[in-house]
This record gives structure tokens, C-alpha cells and sequence, in this order.
């Protein structure tokens, strides 16, 4: 079905100008629906191919419908994009001919409901573009109440305001979620801004808002002056918006409340004959976001505490590294220090936003970054990441930071052994078969791992052949900009002193829907939507015998235990073709 601007310009005597008054009034046309306890219908003439200008329409199409809250609809059916000839609807050719509101006198019958009909002109520019069908539900008429009256006293002013142009202005809002609505409490006004009615809604409104008194015969702009603390704006400032002189919308605080006001004055011949003001208190709305504020402010300063807490461990259990002399407890508290600060980086990231989902990216980066820094003094290890990880829910970026710390860890240390290198993190996301990129899709390179797994790969065994030379960890890694110019290739394995240089090259896609998993995986049970991430080395490979499951290693458990347990997936280490050591780390996209 096509948008409303493309059925209204589907008339081509509608201009551009024509176009935004439709536009601003089905935006705010909910006002006449609910104060007329009708159903609105916004025609528009559609002109036949011979049709001249000028010339009377002979069909009609609608563009939009709005039904009331404030009582039963008249059409269960949704009219957008009905048409009907004019013969079929006198009231809307006769409105749109004469240029003024035409009323039915006889209900018509509509599927066993009697519907009153009403057509209201909607002019721009001094011509009417379009007519408004306001059809009312007559089954359980009654006599109506002070509040009805009211309603449809206020609707027969609107209908003459969009009759005349006046309504909606010109400076409408369109962004009208948040403000009140009919039946939040509504207020009429006379030229003065003394109340005439009040609605019980809104009179609920000023009560809480601190308002004891009468207000029916007061003057609404001293009464919500003299309730506004001091720091608002100014009596008169205050008085004058809220006495309905213009069209405006302001939100005014007292110690008791929060009131939400919009003012509409009423117009006729363009002159003021009044004004509406809708009144919706929000005081627990405000209440619950502060409250929420106040939650998140907590959440991140917890966070904050809790970083700055691992931290203080870490730096305790450094300093305790200094005065051991044993190689194999040093070695053990180093890794400790790690491993604490690898959950102080997530907390860190944590600590800076609101939302239970944080860039992975940036705990990515840190995370190389610490890697490089303790690595052997004399091998100048530089990472590099392509690609992103993107958002991940905050519970599951603590083990996974955790067991990329360990595997990065081991591929430096085992991979590279103590030679210069770089340490590539590459990361490919796909949607749909397209792969992803920080700005949404971008041309798709082929296949989870062609990208990334291969040119990780390339670099992984142009080092192992050519000593990280032009071929090795520059042009053939990732891409001679990343890794060339990082200073991982030819400068930087020739200039570093170093009979040769390693790779450690790390791979991260998210697998294709209709890609088949691994066996591993499917004995597992895990579906086609998972991430992978490859960690290879060319160092000096597994020990002989290696199986990760009796593995005694500390890193190796912690790893083993949080991808089964916290990722809820699977890993494999096995040797690499080629010599040095492959990491298959593998968990559903479901956990993320």
C-alpha cells in the first residue's frame, strides 16, 4: 500500500505546500476525533485522465483514518485507500464545492449502525485541497452530559478553524507522543483566559499539582504562575503561555507535581473567540524517571567501584610479583594480574554508559593492547583488529574477554616466542549473506573466512616462510595499511634486530545462516547461527599426546569451563597444518 505523501501526491493540483498542511493535520487531527466522539476520513479528489484544470472531481480516495477514544468507531474496517465517485458521497463533493461544513440531516445505516455524517472542508492557501468525513456512531444516543457538550462545542470550533486554514498551524509539532490528549483533562478558555469548564481529569490535575481552590471563573495563567516554583519562567512569561494566546506546549514543575500543558487557541474570522488546554499530569512518569536515573547512576557507579577495586588487586598482586623470587610463582601472579585486569577492562567500558550491552570492540582493543604490553621486552609485538565484533549484553562480555585474554596470551607466548610479530585480531559479521560493517552493509568479500580467515592465514604463512617480509605480516596479512604501516612489516621485522618474526593470527566471523557447522558442533547440537573465532600460531606447536580436556593447565580450564558453561559452546585446539597451533573457538550467536 503506499504512504500517505504518495496517495496525496497521487493528485497532481497538490503542491508541496498542500502536502505538509495534510501532513500536520493527520499528525494532530486525534483532537477532533476524540472531542466529536467520531471517526474522521480524510478525502482526497482524484482527477481522471481527461480531467482539465479546475475541473470538478468525479472520484475520491482516502489517504487516512483516525477513530476516537472516546467512543465507539463507525467503521470496524480499515478505509485507507477506499475510493468512491462523488455521486456516492454528496456531503464530501458538495463540502469541497462550497467550502464550508456540510452536515447530514437523516443518519445513514452502515452494517446495522445508524452513522451520522458530517464533511468538513480542509483549506490551504486560500483553497480547499482536501475534506475531512466525520462520521459518528449513533447506537446508544443519550442525553449528553456538561462534559460532552463541551467536547462538541470545542469540535465544532476546531471543524471551523480547519475550514477557514487556521488549523493545524503552520508551527505544529510533530512529534506529539508525549503530549496530553483529550482525555488526560482538558480545559476551555474565554478571549480573557478565564475557565469556563474544566474537566474532572484536569481539575484531579491541579489538584495534585497544589491547587486547592475553585478553579472554574479563574484565570488559568495566574492560577499555574503563582503553583510554578521560583526558577520558571516569569509570572507574566508563564500567565500569557498558559492563557491559550498562541499554540504552545511547556512542562511546568511545582514541589507537589509535573503538568504537561498544551494550549490551542480557538479562532474565528482570525479572531480569538478562546482557547483549549489540554492538562496531563505526569508527576509519576517524572518520578519513575528520576528513579531510573538514579538506578543507572548507581549501576555505573558500581561498576566503577568494582574496576577500580580489581584494579587495586591487580596492583597488589604486582607488587607481590616483585618481592617473589620463585620463577613459578612470579609466573603464576603475573597471569593472576591478567586475568583481573581483563574483567577490570569490561567494568571500565561498563562504567561509561547506561545500557546492559556494551561495544565489544573497544573491550577488544584493550584487551590486544595489554597482550602486547607484557610480551617479552625484546619482541615488539603489534596488534592490529579489522572488522568489529559489535554489541554483545554485558553478561556474556566478561567470559569471553576472559578467555580471549588466555588464548591471545598463549599464542604470544607459545606463537611468537619472545620474536617481534603482530598480533591480528580480524572480525567478520554477516546478515543475510552480506557481510556488516560499522556503517551497515557493505559489499559483500565471499565467504566467513575468505575475508578473514584466509588473510589472517596468508600472513600466517608468508611469516612462517618469509620471515614477515613484504609478503609476510605487510601486504598479504591485513592489507599493507593495518599491518605494513603498523609497523609489523618489512620496517619492523628488518629493523628490529630479531633473526625472524612471528604471526599470530586471529580470526572472528559470524557464520551464515545456511552455512553448514562443523561436526563438532553438530554433535553438540548447535544450529547454523554461531560465531567462530579462529586463533592460529606458527610457533612450536602442541606438546605430543595434548588433550585440552586432561589439560593441567590453569588457562586452559578457565577457558574450557566459561565457553561450555557461560558461552554455552565448544572448543578445539589441534595442531596446524603447517606446523604451530590452530584454537576453534565456536558458541551460538543465541548467547550473545
Amino acid at each position: 500500500m503506499p504512504s500517505f505523501a504518495e496517495s496525496v501526491r497521487a493528485n497532481p493540483a497538490l503542491g508541496t505546500a498542500d502536502v505538509a498542511t495534510l501532513q500536520r493535520l493527520v499528525t494532530d487531527w486525534h483532537l477532533l476525533a476524540d472531542l466529536s466522539f467520531a471517526d474522521l476520513l480524510l478525502w482526497v479528489a482524484q482527477p481522471g485522465p481527461d480531467d482539465g484544470p479546475g475541473a470538478e472531481p468525479r472520484a475520491f480516495r482516502v489517504v487516512a483514518q483516525a477513530r476516537p477514544t472516546t467512543g465507539p468507531t463507525a467503521y470496524s474496517d480499515d478505509m485507507v485507500g477506499h475510493q468512491a465517485t462523488a455521486a456516492e458521497l454528496p456531503l464530501v463533493a458538495s463540502a469541497l464545492r462550497a467550502g464550508r461544513v456540510v452536515r447530514d440531516g437523516d443518519p445513514q445505516w452502515r452494517d446495522r449502525v445508524p452513522v451520522r455524517l458530517e464533511a468538513i472542508p480542509v483549506r490551504s492557501g486560500g483553497r480547499v485541497i482536501a475534506v475531512i468525513a466525520r462520521s459518528t456512531n449513533m447506537i446508544g444516543i443519550r442525553m449528553p452530559s456538561r462534559l460532552e457538550l463541551s467536547y462538541l462545542q470545542a469540535a465544532s470550533d476546531l471543524s471551523t478553524m480547519i475550514s477557514e486554514g487556521t488549523f493545524p498551524p503552520k508551527d505544529s509539532r510533530t512529534d506529539l507522543s508525549r503530549l496530553p490528549r483529550i482525555g488526560d483533562g482538558l480545559v476551555r478558555l474565554d478571549p480573557a483566559g478565564v475557565i469556563t469548564y474544566v474537566s474532572p481529569n484536569a481539575l484531579s490535575a491541579y489538584r495534585r499539582f497544589g491547587f486547592a481552590g475553585n478553579l472554574l471563573g479563574s484565570h488559568l495563567g495566574r492560577v499555574t504562575a503563582q503553583l510554578a516554583p521560583s526558577g520558571s519562567p516569569t509570572d507574566e512569561a508563564l500567565a500569557a503561555m498558559v492563557s491559550g494566546e498562541a499554540f504552545r506546549a511547556t512542562e511546568i514543575d511545582s514541589v507537589d507535581g509535573t503538568l504537561v500543558i498544551r494550549t490551542l487557541p480557538l479562532l474565528r474570522a482570525g479572531e480569538r473567540i478562546g482557547a483549549l488546554v489540554l492538562i496531563r499530569d505526569v508527576t509519576d512518569l517524572r518520578s519513575r524517571e528520576r528513579e531510573l536515573m538514579s538506578k543507572d547512576a548507581t549501576i555505573r557507579e558500581i561498576h566503577h567501584r568494582v574496576k577500580n577495586n580489581l584494579q587495586t588487586v591487580a596492583a597488589l598482586l604486582r607488587l607481590q610479583s616483585r618481592r617473589v623470587k620463585a620463577v613459578e610463582a612470579r609466573t603464576a601472579l603475573d597471569e593472576a594480574v591478567r586475568r583481573v585486569g581483563s574483567i577490570a577492562v569490561v567494568h571500565e567500558m561498563l562504567s561509561q554508559g547506561v545500557e546492559d550491552r556494551l561495544d565489544f570492540d573497544h573491550v577488544a582493543d584493550r584487551l590486544l593492547g595489554l597482550v602486547a604490553d607484557v610480551s617479552a621486552p625484546e619482541a615488539t609485538v603489534t596488534p592490529i583488529r579489522t572488522g568489529h565484533f559489535g554489541e554483545i549484553p554485558a553478561e556474556t562480555a566478561t567470559p569471553l574477554a576472559l578467555v580471549l585474554t588466555e588464548l591471545l596470551h598463549n599464542a604470544v607466548e607459545h606463537g611468537l616466542q619472545n620474536r617481534p610479530g603482530a598480533l591480528m585480531l580480524g572480525i567478520r559479521r554477516y546478515r543475510d549473506g552480506q557481510l556488516l560493517g560499522r556503517g551497515g552493509v557493505v559489499p559483500s568479500v565471499g565467504r566467513p573466512g575468505a575475508a578473514g580467515g584466509d588473510q589472517s592465514r596468508a600472513a600466517l604463512n608468508g611469516a612462517g616462510q618469509n620471515g614477515a617480509g613484504q609478503n609476510g605480516a605487510g601486504q598479504k596479512g591485513v592489507g599493507q595499511d593495518s599491518a605494513g604501516q603498523s609497523g609489523a612489516g618489512q620496517d619492523s621485522a628488518g629493523q628490529s634486530g630479531a633473526g625472524e618474526t612471528g604471526v599470530v593470527a586471529v580470526n572472528a566471523v559470524d557464520a551464515l545462516p545456511d552455512e553448514e557447522p562443523p561436526p563438532a558442533l553438530r554433535a553438540v547440537g548447535f544450529g547454523t547461527d554461531l560465531i567462530r573465532i579462529e586463533v592460529e600460531d606458527d610457533g612450536q606447536g602442541l606438546p605430543e599426546g595434548f588433550d585440552l580436556a586432561s589439560s593441567g593447565s590453569l588457562g586452559l580450564q578457565i577457558v574450557r569451563s566459561l565457553v561450555s558453561g557461560e558461552l554455552k559452546g565448544h572448543i578445539e585446539i589441534a595442531a596446524r597444518r603447517g606446523g604451530g597451533t590452530r584454537v576453534l573457538l565456536e558458541f551460538p550467536t543465541a548467547s550473545i
